[in-house]
């Protein structure tokens, strides 16, 4: 009996009548331990929610995903749908794929454990011909499994030769294992004509075949991918077209002449048909029925006759006409198709999702080279009962566990038991850990699944099984390839057709367009906060510049962008809530003189660069060896850089592999290409910003900083994919008042892949506090302790970049609005004393063991007499006192008393002033502070404020009301409540911005916290 695998994940499953009752079924599960599957709910057009492995990152993705309540197919194993594609009566497809470059099934043991035999391939059969029928055998045994599982097509479709096998699904042709070993493809193969891969769509394919003696194009496959064929001494002409053009390129092993004229004269399908028929005899051998399911033709784009002659000649038809897939799949969702399950290893999902990349629909393959075989069909079966398709969950589990007794619930329904992983075989006793346990604060999570979604990335690079060799070679440190470096030729402008004049529109930046800006949120937060905007989830610049680009390569269609000029960033662009941003883009006057032309574009009030478009990539100047400077320390290593959160970035931007170079002018890093968007520019963005922090920090603070312009980036090639190691040298750096600069290039492979000039960064300076809490704010605030329960929040903001950055720190979206409603002098006071507030309370938290607590978690509300009042994950009885003055906020925290403060700026008070404050007890009072006048009468004047503010009253005009009827040492009797009073300066870090009075200083008053 094969194994199953150890590290089968569990899988989560939810239903409801919506998002908002799949949302609250989620927490009552998770508040329960999480240790049972909760009983599901199937009602018509129900919302449902699947999560593989359900950890702390998915089930926190989930609960956003919810809120949101759209459509989620995948991406770190979560899938959720509010009606349900086949529920709303999209069909399913079933699509098989042919011939692959890399053909490498991860089948091991799936067989045995649904009880299944794969087809025994002779021994001694050229390779075509076993590849042929390794690819039948996986494709018909997974077929009957998803069969078996309830998933069904409605319609089916091959690729090349994956049509054939579509035949046996369809019930076209019998599913004979013998007959099909008698099956001898490489015998009407035509060895001399090579197939060609080129990363482009089919009308520039034909644009570089143009002229080429014998060669064709053979494969339509998607928007960005297509085929051609000839023999070698064309295809070569091709490849060259292709380089020089910045066009990828790649040659493949098969070697056939299938979907070409050549295939066709070879089968003499012009003329006569007894020599078609003599080619293709074992055709002959098969008993042909009417198709039960409809398999569609790419020859015909329309499903296949039943007539059994009209069949054959079909199947001949295909071998001898391109295929064009990218064309079927459109008819497909033309019919109705939503759902594509690919029933094989190969590309065929993503040429489905690069066609389809606009409109809504499911592509997701029942094998890949990424995750073992069962764990792949768990992963179709969740996404498959999301969209609405009725997956056998208990024969899934039945087969698994050798027919092993399903947990059956009180109502008779079958359950999946999520105490344990879905899969294990009968004998096996790991379990899953509890939920809890992976919710707990600062417990360790296992690393996300790759995306499923990450094939339709590489197709969108040009992307192919071929592609990966190339990029493996590429990556290696001791390549000689060039496939970045092309000819710079000039295009000729004056033939080029215009189809758009200018651009002006409204498009939406949101999570739902580009999901890996979750991961560049500025902020942490709780988990399971309620505001997601409080993250405050960012398009990165280096995400604005690609946008940039891909807008100007709208007015120039065909032209690949190779430079971006005058770049700069006028304010963050949030992306939660979704931002509708008015675009605009225009032609300038080209360049002739360098064969390019020029579009500039405006992200109205956000961003806007210049953007160059060329026919092809240019070649880079050799690089000099650049100079670092001065050594210096390095702050922080790579592999601890997001750890201890120099760097904020999410997963999908954690690219920074080694950062050991440091210099006064520059740096040395390598980068590991990340799947987040324009991850590598912004890995970039990262390794600058850990050179800023070696050539500002000191013990005393150093820089907080953000980019805001580039006077230029030199494209020389498309984006590494994802996974290449890439050297990345930053170099001529300098400090400018408050902007860091620098010059950087980015090599793949030893070539360059672009070259930065000019990129600045505008920072601004942080002491040791603000530091602390920029990079740790779950258990650093910006405030000073007085004691044990008083926190001094001082205004050092050296600009309304810092304040406002600072700011969102602290105020969750409800208090930025109280917050933004304030004019700009109350709202400086006003934030200084929530912050100093929100401080006071963690402090006196964190002093008596809590764990991590973000300010925004502290809620500071005010009661109907205006007295603060504060709320947060505690069950004490705290009560706080707020005051600020001149650029000073301090805040006191008791706990079931009632507390007051003060803050006084120390200046000169009048005799008046001296009579209507004290009594004549308190004017005949001795000091025992050795204080000047002006700092006893202000001890004097705060001590009673501090005192009036714990009654919830105030001072109400009548300050000798409160009598000071006792001095102690340090303390001052009011009443019955004992004041403590301290003089505080401000630091030469902090009066040098000049918000606060350094010469005069400041005293501070706050009543003992037991009377």
């Amino acid at each position: 009996m094969a194994e199953h695998p150890s590290t089968l994940p569990a899988l989560l499953r939810l239903s409801g009548e919506d998002a908002s009752d799949v949302a609250t079924q989620l927490r009552d599960w998770v508040s329960r331990g999480a240790t049972a599957m909760p009983e599901t709910r199937f009602p018509a057009g129900a919302a449902r929610l699947a999560i593989l492995a359900p950890n702390k990152r998915r089930l926190e993705l989930a609960a956003k995903v919810l809120k949101r309540g759209r459509p989620w197919r995948g991406h770190n194993d979560v899938w959720f749908e509010p009606k349900g594609l086949v529920s709303q009566g999209g069909k399913v497809v079933f699509l098989f794929p042919g011939f692959e470059p890399n053909f490498a099934p991860k089948m091991e043991g799936v067989g045995e454990w649904f009880g299944l035999e794969q087809i025994r391939i002779p021994e001694g059969r050229p390779e075509l011909e076993t590849q042929f029928l390794r690819i039948l055998s996986v494709e018909r045994l997974l077929n009957s499994i998803l069969r078996e599982l309830g998933i069904r097509p409605d319609l089916i479709a091959g690729h090349s030769v994956g049509e054939w096998i579509g035949a046996i699904a369809a019930g076209i042709i019998p599913d004979d294992a013998r007959m099909w070993c008698e099956v001898r493809p490489e015998s009407i193969g035509l060895s001399h004509l090579i197939y060609l891969v080129l990363g482009c769509g089919v009308d520039r394919a034909a644009n570089l075949i143009s002229n080429v003696a014998d060669v064709v194009i053979s494969h339509d496959n998607c928007t960005h991918q297509s085929m051609v064929c000839g023999p070698r001494e064309g295809i070569e002409t091709v490849a060259a077209r292709a380089t020089s053009a910045g066009v990828f390129s790649q040659e493949i092993p098969f070697r056939t002449g299938y979907h070409t004229p050549m295939f066709a004269k070879h089968l003499d399908c012009g003329a006569e048909n007894s020599g078609r028929r003599k080619e293709v005899a074992w055709l002959q051998h098969f008993p042909i029925g009417a198709p039960q399911i409809p398999l569609w033709s790419s020859a015909t784009l329309s499903p296949f006759p039943d007539d059994p002659d009209r069949i054959r000649e079909l199947v001949v038809q295909q071998l001898v006409e391109p295929v064009r897939f990218r064309q079927l799949t459109k008819v497909l969702f033309e019919e109705g198709a939503r759902v594509f399950v690919q029933v094989g290893q190969g590309s065929l999902t993503g040429f489905v999702d690069d066609t389809l990349h606009d409109e809504p629909h499911l592509a997701i393959s029942a094998n890949t080279t990424k995750s073992d075989g069962i764990s792949q069909l768990v992963r179709v079966a969740a996404a498959t009962w999301v969209e609405g398709v009725e997956v056998r969950f208990d024969m899934l589990l039945g087969t698994l566990g050798k027919r092993a007794r399903p947990d059956v619930s009180t109502n008779g329904r079958t359950r999946l038991k999520l105490g344990a992983s879905l899969m294990r075989g009968p004998n096996s006793t790991t379990r899953m850990s509890p939920m809890p346990a992976l919710l707990a604060s600062g417990t360790e999570t296992e690393e996300l699944v790759p995306d499923l979604g990450t094939v339709l990335q590489q197709v969108r690079t040009d992307i192919d099984n071929a592609h990966r060799d190339l990029v493996a070679v590429f990556g290696s440190a001791h390549s000689t390839d060039s496939s970045l470096a092309v000819h710079d030729a000039k295009p000729n402008f004056d033939g080029r057709s215009q189809q758009l004049a200018s651009i002006d529109r409204v498009q939406e930046f949101s999570l739902d367009v580009e999901p890996t800006w979750s991961d560049h949120a500025l902020f942490q937060q709780a988990k399971d906060w309620p505001h997601p905007e409080d993250r405050f989830p960012v398009v990165p610049a280096a995400g604005l510049i690609e946008r940039i680009a891909e807008i100007a390569s709208e007015l120039e269609e065909g032209l690949v962008p190779v430079a971006v000029r005058d770049f700069r960033i006028l304010q963050w662009l949030p992306v939660e809530p979704p931002a509708k941003i008015r675009v605009q883009a225009k032609r300038l006057k080209p360049d002739m003189e360098a064969g390019r032309r020029q579009v500039r574009v405006r992200l109205v009030g956000y961003a806007q660069a210049t953007v160059e478009l060329a026919e092809n990539y240019p070649l880079p100047k050799p690089e000099k060896s650049p100079d670092y400077g001065i050594p210096r320390p390095v702050p922080v290593r790579a592999d601890r850089a997001y750890e201890d959160k120099f760097l904020f970035h999410g997963p999908a931007y954690q690219g920074v592999r080694d950062f050991s170079t440091v210099g006064s002018a520059g740096c040395i890093g390598w980068i590991e290409q990340p799947a987040g968007q324009a991850a590598l520019l912004d890995n970039f963005a990262q390794i600058f910003s850990l050179w800023r922090i070696a050539a500002s920090e000191t013990a005393d603070g150093g820089t907080v900083g953000f980019p805001i312009h580039c006077g230029r980036i030199e494209f020389f090639g498309r984006c590494p994919a994802v996974g290449t190691q890439v050297e990345c040298r930053v170099f001529s750096g300098r400090v400018d008042d408050n902007t860091y600069q620098a010059d950087a290039v980015l090599l793949a492979g030893g070539h360059p892949w672009c070259r930065i000039h000019k990129w600045q960064e505008l920072s601004f300076p942080a002491d040791r506090l603000m530091l602390a809490t920029h990079r740790t704010g779950d258990r650093s605030g910006v405030s000073k302790r007085l004691g044990n329960e008083v926190a001094v929040c001082v205004d050092r903001w050296a600009n309304s970049l810092s304040r406002d950055y600072f700011s969102r720190r602290y105020l969750d979206t409800p208090a930025r609005g109280d917050f933004e409603r304030r004019t700009p002098n109350a709202q400086r006071s006003w934030l200084l004393g929530r912050m100093a507030a929100k401080d006071a309370v963690r402090y006196w938290l964190w002093d008596r063991g809590a764990g991590g607590l973000y300010p925004a978690q502290i809620r500071i509300r005010n009661a109907p007499g205006g007295q603060p009042r504060v709320d947060g994950p505690f069950n004490a009885d705290l009560r706080v006192s707020i005051a600020h003055r001149a650029g000073v906020g301090v805040a006191i925290v008791g706990e079931a008393v009632d507390v007051g403060i003060d803050v006084e700026l120390i200046e000169s008070r009048t005799q008046r002033f001296e009579k209507f404050a004290l009594t004549p007890h308190e004017r005949g009072l001795r000091n025992p502070f050795d204080d000047s006048r002006d700092v006893w009468l202000t001890r004097l004047w705060a001590a009673k404020e501090a005192v009036a503010k714990s009654t919830g009253r105030g001072l109400g005009g009548r300050p000798r009301d409160f009598e000071i009827v006792e001095v102690a040492g340090f303390m001052l009797r009011v009443g019955d409540r004992w004041v403590l009073t301290e003089t505080i300066e401000p630091t030469r870090y902090e009066s040098k911005f000049q918000n606060v009075d350094a010469k005069k200083g400041y005293v501070v008053a706050w009543t003992k916290t037991q009377k």
